[in-house]
């Protein structure tokens, strides 16, 4: 995947967009959540500033360092996993978990989408950490076998992995469960655990010493509109489940997974995974989005029961035949030859889809480089037409686009604290929760109000305000009042275009 990350260097997504330039105002000296919204914990920001300092470094762009950072990590943990399964082979036989091996490094090199999503970054930490967890469970002498550094890096990643979002910490009670579920004891005393622990408290008492009007505004205002207004853009369970084939084939793999898992029971890591997956599988409906970076985990884990189904039962059937399992040993090197002829394939597969697209030059923007057009929204070209590098942009709308990825592949930082607007989120609180329609207005209020003011005072060139139902929602504040210096300057992807003059 390296080649094709290279040839598309701008390529990112809104959401990882978003929080890249979140990590370039923290090292610029900005705080989360005082000097630019979020709803989020502020874990992936944090994160998010090794590919800004490594671009910094390298004459590279940033979405291109990111992506790069995060296959990084899929090689890194690919290794580390392939180290612990081959030097302690009777706690992780080889013909069960050498096709773990190959979905863990297929899965993690191969996700191009939702690329460097928290639910791709907590598969690629979490599993290491798991098979830390399970060494430790099932061999006493693990402490000799794994060094107590390797143990404590396999904490760190899990704790981090757990981090990332509060319900993460479901899939870390699903490994410990399906631990004792196949010896009925939980030694708890570990290297790894006791790091774990020590990685969340150390963060929870990080985000605590945030400044008090950083924690003011997220517990008062960011997480109960969060919580009261993330509906807006809820689906049935239907269209979840069964809309198009991103979300029925993750869907189907889990469930005929799952029931190829219950009627045997050929090893016992079985529980494990097991309940991983089904803790994916709620971590995706318990969202109520149809949003695909959800469906990660399920996927993932899903993927990774069905490949150590598969081990175990080619080793049942092949046991019992001795010349078979034999010619299958032997058969074994060609594995290596068909990845690397795959391999290939996909990187002649890539190369000739970029030669045979339209490509724009990177060199306006500082880099020697051409990307693909059709890697960009309508609203990139419409920044990169209308203003010049590092000139600011406010986008307001319902979603992230069109702001992001645009202005960050463009370089046009935001022209806000708003990187993205929650109006709508607001609207929707206020509707479903009556109750609390006052004190969500007085926040409405105040929110189209520092829009406003930031716009007057730092006096962005471009802004982006969604024609419905954007409009209607800033209509009964006279927003039109903070665009007396802008003129109008087209229409792009539902949003209307204002210029300043």
């Amino acid at each position: 995947m390296v080649p094709y990350w290279y040839l598309h260097p701008l390529k990112i997504c809104p959401d990882q967009a978003v929080y890249l330039q979140m990590a370039s105002a923290i090292l610029s000296g900005q705080v989360p959540y005082r000097d630019f919204f979020d709803f989020n914990p502020p874990l992936i920001m944090y994160l998010s500033m090794i590919p800004v300092v490594v671009a910094k470094l390298l004459p590279w762009p940033v979405p291109l360092c990111f992506n790069f950072s995060v296959l990084a990590l899929s090689i890194f943990d690919t290794v580390l996993l392939s180290y612990l399964v081959l030097r302690n082979q009777t706690v992780f036989p080889l013909h069960q978990f050498l096709p773990v091996l190959f979905v863990f490094a297929a899965y993690g090199s191969f996700v191009i989408f939702d690329m460097g999503q928290r639910e791709h970054l907590f598969v690629l930490l979490f599993l290491p950490y798991c098979f830390m967890r399970a060494l430790s469970h099932f061999q006493a002498e693990a402490a000799g076998i794994a060094p107590t550094w390797l143990r404590m890096l396999l904490g760190l990643m899990g704790g981090l992995a757990l981090s990332l979002k509060p319900q993460f910490l479901l899939f870390g009670l699903a490994l410990e469960a399906g631990l004792w579920l196949e010896s009925k004891r939980l030694p708890w005393r570990t290297v790894e655990t006791k790091t774990l622990a020590a990685v969340m408290a150390g963060y929870v008492l990080a985000v605590l010493c945030l400044p008090g009007e950083a924690l003011a505004i997220y517990f008062q205002e960011a997480v109960p509109v969060y919580l009261l207004g993330a509906s807006w853009n809820g689906r049935c369970l239907l269209h979840m489940l069964l809309s198009y084939e991103y979300f029925r084939e993750p869907v189907y793999l889990c469930l005929s997974t799952l029931l190829l898992s219950l009627v045997s029971r050929p090893g016992r890591y079985w529980a494990v995974f097991l309940l991983l997956s089904l803790v994916g599988f709620f971590h995706y409906l318990s969202g109520g989005q149809a949003w695909t970076y959800r469906l990660i985990p399920l996927q993932f884990f899903s993927t990774v029961l069905l490949a150590y189904l598969l081990g175990c039962y080619v080793h049942f059937v092949l046991s019992g035949h001795r010349l078979a399992y034999r010619l299958f040993l032997q058969a074994a090197p060609i594995l290596p030859v068909a990845g690397l002829f795959f391999c290939t394939f996909r990187i002649i597969s890539f190369y000739n889809e970029s030669v045979g697209s339209p490509g724009y030059d990177l060199s306006p923007l500082g880099y020697a480089m051409v990307n693909p057009r059709q890697d960009f929204d309508s609203a990139f070209f419409s920044m990169v037409s209308n203003s010049l590098p590092q000139e600011k942009v406010v986008s307001i709308g319902t979603a992230i686009r069109p702001g992001f990825p645009a202005q960050l592949q463009s370089m046009r930082p935001p022209g806000s604290r708003y990187y993205y607007s929650s109006l709508v989120m607001l609207k929707e609180a206020r509707e479903r929760h009556p109750r609390h329609a006052r004190y969500l207005l007085g926040l409405e209020a105040k929110q189209v109000a520092a829009l406003g003011e930031d716009i007057r005072k730092l006096r962005p060139r471009l802004v982006y305000i969604q024609t419905e139902p954007m409009s209607s929602i800033l209509a009964p504040y006279n927003f039109n009042k903070y665009l007396e210096d802008y003129e109008p300057a087209g229409y792009v992807e539902g949003s209307l275009l204002y210029r300043r003059k």
